[in-house]
């Protein structure tokens, strides 16, 4: 055991407080190193860095490589949504326009604000164009939902049943 975790080991970089970022990515690139110590003029641990870190300063918000998806499209016009997921990600991502409040800013905190109580798992709420099933409620906490797109359901059902009868006609050839 101790052997295997002391081929995983790395020396890590160490990095000055003032470096510049600039300076930082190019440490990184040199040392094809991802994290960084990083000292003060005294010589004392600061904290740690990431290029990650870095990435997200300059471009914004990084999915990271650990993170589950908080939506994953199921099929067309499906979608299973983590509760916490941001309101305005999802309605990006799926066409899910609800009216914008201060009171809520992820989908769990809608559909709280929407029903006015904590829904049981398995429990369907039915809009006009939408359907949200709760998947999984835990500790007072809606963790997943299943989001659907009434319409596009629909359309995708009639272009599937199009598409079966030519299917099964040329294999018949």
């Amino acid at each position: 055991m101790e052997q295997l975790l002391e081929s995983k080991v790395r020396e890590p970089l160490y990095l000055p407080e003032t470096v510049s970022v600039i300076k930082a990515l190019e440490e990184f690139r040199k040392s094809k190193k991802n994290f960084a110590f990083v000292f003060d003029e005294f010589g004392n641990f600061e904290g740690i860095v990431t290029l990650h870190d870095i990435m997200e300063e300059i471009a914004g918000e990084l999915p990271d490589q650990t993170e589950v998806p908080e939506l994953v499209r199921m099929s067309p016009g499906v979608y299973k949504i983590e509760g916490g997921a941001i309101l305005k990600d999802v309605s990006r991502l799926t066409g899910f326009n609800v009216p914008v409040s201060d009171t809520y800013h992820t989908i769990a905190g809608f559909i709280l604000d929407y029903l006015q109580r904590m829904p049981q798992q398995g429990e369907v709420i039915s809009m006009t164009k939408w359907k949200l099933e709760i998947l999984k409620v835990e500790e007072n906490s809606i963790e997943s939902v299943l989001l659907t797109n009434l319409a596009q359901v629909k359309e995708n059902e009639k272009k599937m049943a199009k598409a079966a009868p030519m299917a099964s006609s040329s294999s018949n050839q």
